[in-house]
């Protein structure tokens, strides 16, 4: 069953646009640097990429840390921004196997 696309989704959304313009931010004001030149495009092209994959990403971290001691929503939307590409993949290649 594929999900649906709803308004907790254009959140999730949302927010992992604010974690990409803080990335922006940082590199662009604090270390200096281009995050469109160099090799500094992988890690921006990672979190796009990011930003896409959090709803999908979201559901898989609430299942495996949603109930543990000292989480938060904001830490678990977190973990699912930086981690969601990864997950993606994951499941993609494990359900070939």
């Amino acid at each position: 069953m594929k999900k649906k696309f709803g308004f907790f989704d254009v959140i999730e959304i949302l927010l992992g646009t604010f974690c990409f313009m803080a990335y922006y931010l940082l590199m662009s004001e604090y270390f200096k640097v281009s995050p469109l030149r160099g090799l500094a495009i992988i890690p921006t092209v990672y979190f796009i990429l990011a930003i896409l994959t959090l709803p999908f990403a979201y559901e898989s971290v609430v299942k495996k840390i949603g109930d543990f001691f000292l989480t938060t929503n904001v830490i678990i939307l977190t973990l699912a921004y930086i981690l969601g590409p990864v997950i993606l993949f994951y499941k993609k290649f494990s359900k070939n196997r």
